[in-house]
């Protein structure tokens, strides 16, 4: 027998109504815990002032409001125009999620991203995924500042309109703090940069590189670093007076800018000096700003003092600060010691650059040009994920061997870009050939191959096309780029980015 059961009807109701109370009361300590923790989390987001580790508290944030195991945090933290993954919590596929989202037209099914009056909403997921997916709105004042988008709850139940309500509370909170911190870091680069050429401190550059080292290693992007300087700063002096050259180096610095996209970041080191940080850029790319940056040094009517330029990318050149410095070092040493500087100092054209390193053409055996062929156009094949340019002119001898090597590459997703030159291939080449060119469009009927990869580089030219021909052939990096890019510009052609 209960002892409720002693009691008569009224004091039964009045215990029912006690219980009732505190279950009441209960719940609603409960739920001002959880608020009184929710503003506690928020209000240490408000106190970060870094992007980088501030978007990764605010996935935490939401994936513990949420109960959510798997997150990723879109945002714009370089000003590039586009979100991009900054952020990554439990076990995401790569498939996941789109890689980028442009905020004024998200792909396909996410819409709602862009609707004012919509807060967090669910989306059905990726191919291959499985249950819905949670996509949480970070907005300030009428503007996407993030978005996120979270997947399995750990429970395995599906989002429900509670777990919508709190990412929306969070997320508001999240926007503010995200955007003051975007806001700090605009003031701080501003208050860093030198009042005369705008180029950042060496110390805040330090710190940008600390940090693109450490987002490298979690998204897997490529970053290069170059730095760049006056060859001969007292012959610039001796031509142009002290002001004169101090007027001039301050001009260069505020054009070297110029070249460079919102998200990469220069730093000057002295004197007609810089060093700049590259983001998400490899070093094709990179090789492609060092020739812009050489052509920002030449003056029709003025002096155009050569310039000392050194690369790194990362991670083909190391994952540590001090192995790309030391790769730089060796940058700068193969510069120095590559015949490209003295063709670069002659602005000569390609099909000039050609004759001049054919004075230095060499016998060979017959076979070498087409094993050397062959190999190449393997290796394009083979590292088919790796960018980069491939120039071939190889003569009616070897043109079956190139078009047999370019047939098996048909249906390849290439990130070389293919340009052959010949009057007898077909004209309707299929990819991965992007371009077929007649050969005088080169400048010389002398065959060649340049190809600049990623992380490998080789050229070879011939002055015609018999066995017994000399053959000049090269792995000097520096010179293959030059030929490269020199033969791209007189195409009239953009050079890749």
């Amino acid at each position: 027998m209960s002892c409720s059961s002693l009691l008569d009807p009224h004091q039964a109701g009045e215990l029912h109504a006690l219980r009732a109370e505190h279950e009441r009361l209960l719940c609603e300590n409960l739920e001002y815990m959880s608020v009184l923790s929710r503003y506690a989390r928020a209000l240490g987001l408000c106190s970060t002032l870094a992007p980088e580790p501030l978007v990764e508290k605010i996935l935490d944030g939401l994936c513990l409001e949420t109960r959510a195991q798997g997150g990723i945090l879109f945002a714009d933290l370089d000003e590039r125009q586009a979100f991009s993954r900054v952020a990554l919590r439990g076990v995401v596929r790569t498939q996941d999620g789109p890689s980028e989202l442009d905020p004024a037209a998200p792909p396909r099914g996410l819409e709602p991203l862009l609707d004012p009056g919509c807060g967090s909403f669910l989306a059905k997921p990726e191919e291959g995924g499985a249950g819905e997916v949670l996509w949480v709105r970070l907005r300030h004042e009428g503007r996407l500042v993030a978005a996120a988008r979270l997947s399995d709850r750990i429970d395995a139940a599906r989002f429900d309109a509670r777990d919508l309500t709190a990412s929306e509370h969070f997320a508001e909170v999240a926007a503010l703090a995200l955007s003051n911190a975007l806001r700090f870091r605009r003031l701080e680069r501003r208050s860093l940069r030198d009042p005369r050429t705008q180029a950042f401190t060496g110390a805040f550059f330090d710190g940008i590189v600390a940090t693109e080292l450490e987002r490298a290693r979690r998204f897997g992007r490529p970053f290069s670093l170059l730095e760049v300087g006056i060859a001969d700063r007292e012959a610039l002096r001796a031509q142009l007076g002290e002001a004169g050259a101090a007027a001039w180096l301050d001009r260069f610095a505020r054009l070297l800018q110029t070249a460079l996209r919102a998200s990469d970041i220069c730093a000057a080191d002295g004197e007609g000096q810089h060093r700049l940080l590259l983001t998400e850029t490899d070093s094709v790319g990179a090789a492609v700003l060092k020739r812009r940056i050489r052509s920002l040094a030449v003056e029709k009517d003025g002096p155009s003092p050569e310039l000392r330029i050194a690369a790194a990318t990362h991670p083909i050149d190391g994952t540590r600060m001090e192995e790309l410095q030391r790769a730089l070092a060796r940058s700068l040493e193969r510069e120095e010691r590559s015949p490209a500087r003295a063709l670069e100092r002659e602005a000569l054209s390609f099909a000039d650059c050609g004759r001049r390193l054919l004075r230095e053409a060499a016998a060979v055996p017959p076979r070498l040009p087409e094993q050397a062929l062959r190999f190449v156009l393997g290796e394009v094949e083979r590292r088919s994920y790796e960018r980069g340019l491939l120039l071939l002119s190889p003569g009616g001898e070897l043109l079956p061997a190139a078009l047999e090597a370019l047939a098996r590459m048909r249906g390849r997703s290439l990130r070389t870009e293919v340009t052959l030159f010949s009057d007898e291939a077909p004209c309707d080449l299929a990819a991965p050939v992007l371009g077929c060119l007649p050969t005088q469009r080169a400048g010389t009927r002398a065959p060649f191959l340049i190809h600049l990869g990623e992380e490998s580089a080789y050229a070879w030219l011939r002055a015609r096309e018999d066995d017994d021909a000399p053959l000049f052939h090269t792995a000097d990096r520096p010179l293959v780029e030059l030929l490269a890019l020199q033969l791209q510009h007189d195409l009239g052609e953009d050079a890749v980015s």
